[in-house]
C-alpha cells in the first residue's frame, strides 16, 4: 500500500502544459535538487562501508573482556578487509592523488571518503546560503550587519541612528462613538523587537562561526585525504608502536596503506580513533596488519 502511494506520488511529478520554464524551475528542478542533496547527505550512512556500525563494535570492544574484544575486533577486521576489497583494483601510492577521491566507485578506494567530504561541501554551501539569505531578509546591504549591531550596542547607539529594529512605530486604529468612527494615531511600543535584535545577532555570530569551522574541517579532510605522507605517518604511529612490528620497513608500510587500506581504510581508523579512542585504533590496525602479512604470505605460497 505504501509503495503504492509513493509510485502515485511520482508519476504526479511531471511536466505541465499551462506553464513556463520558470514555472518548471520552481515545481520540479528545485525539488528535484534538494532530494538529491538529501539522499546525499544521508547515504553517507548506508552507501560503502557502514563506518557507523564499524565504529559503533569498536566503541563496544572497550567494555568487552579480552576473548570477548578479540572476537569483535576480528569480525571489525573482516568486514573492513571485505568491503576495502571487492572489485578491488590495485592502486599504487603514485596515484593517491585529488583523482582518486573524484572517481568514487568501490573499486577506487575512496569511495567513503569521496562521500564524506562531499557531504562537507555541501554543510559548507548551506551555510554560506544561510547567511547571505539572512542578510537578504535583514534588508542589510552590508555583509558584517553582527558586527554593526554589536559595534552599536556597545557604542549606545539606539535604533533611530542604526535603523535596526525599531523600538517606536506610529498605530492606527479606529473608536466608534455614537455611531461614528474616529480614527487615532499614536506611538507603539514593538517590544518584540529587542528580543528579534538579539536573535538574528546571535544567528549571524553562530552562522559566521559555523562557516568558518565547517570549511576549516573541509579544507582539513581534503588535505589529509589527498596527501600521502599524512597517512602513512598516521597508520605509522599505531605500527610502531605494537611490540613485535617495530621493524615495519617504510616499503611495506607503504603497500599497507596504499594497497590494502586505501583512503576509505585510513578513513575508517581516523574514525575509531575519534569516537572510540586510540587504543581501539591501535589493536584494530594491529589486527589489519596481520591479514594484511597473512595474505601477502598466502600469495608467496601460492606462487
Amino acid at each position: 500500500m505504501l509503495l503504492y502511494y509513493f509510485a502515485s506520488a511520482v508519476k504526479s511529478i511531471q511536466f505541465h502544459v499551462d506553464d513556463d520554464i520558470i514555472d518548471k524551475l520552481n515545481y520540479y528542478y528545485t525539488t528535484s535538487i534538494i532530494t538529491v542533496f538529501a539522499i546525499l547527505v544521508s547515504a553517507k550512512q548506508y552507501v560503502g562501508i557502514h563506518v557507523q556500525s564499524l565504529v559503533q563494535m569498536a566503541c563496544d570492544s572497550r567494555l568487552l573482556d579480552l576473548d570477548s574484544r578479540n572476537r569483535a575486533l576480528q569480525t571489525i577486521a573482516t568486514n573492513v578487509e571485505e568491503a576495502l576489497h571487492v572489485k578491488h583494483q590495485v592502486m599504487g601510492g603514485n596515484r593517491l592523488k585529488l583523482l582518486n577521491l573524484i572517481i568514487c566507485t568501490r573499486s577506487s578506494g575512496a569511495a567513503v571518503t569521496f562521500l564524506y567530504i562531499s557531504v562537507k561541501i555541501l554543510y559548507t554551501v548551506n551555510i554560506v546560503g544561510q547567511i547571505f539569505l539572512l542578510n537578504t531578509f535583514l534588508g542589510n546591504r552590508s555583509k558584517w550587519y553582527g558586527l554593526q549591531v554589536l559595534n552599536d550596542l556597545m557604542n549606545g547607539r539606539e535604533w533611530e541612528e542604526s535603523g535596526h529594529f525599531p523600538r517606536v512605530t506610529l498605530c492606527d486604529f479606529e473608536v466608534k462613538v455614537l455611531g461614528n468612527v474616529h480614527r487615532h494615531t499614536v506611538q507603539c511600543v514593538l517590544m518584540i523587537n529587542m528580543f528579534n535584535e538579539k536573535i538574528f545577532l546571535f544567528l549571524w555570530f553562530w552562522y559566521f562561526l559555523l562557516a568558518g569551522a565547517t570549511l576549516c574541517s573541509l579544507f582539513y579532510w581534503i588535505y589529509i585525504s589527498i596527501v600521502p605522507s599524512r597517512q602513512l605517518n598516521f597508520v605509522g604511529k599505531y605500527l610502531t608502536g605494537i611490540e613485535g612490528y617495530k621493524m615495519v620497513d617504510s616499503q611495506s608500510l607503504r603497500r599497507f596503506v596504499f594497497h590494502f587500506l586505501r583512503q576509505d581504510g585510513v578513513f575508517l581508523l581516523r574514525m575509531v580513533a575519534t569516537h572510540a579512542g586510540e587504543l581501539p585504533c591501535y589493536e584494530l590496525a594491529k589486527t589489519l596488519w596481520n591479514k594484511y602479512c597473512d595474505n601477502k604470505e598466502g600469495k608467496m605460497h601460492d606462487v
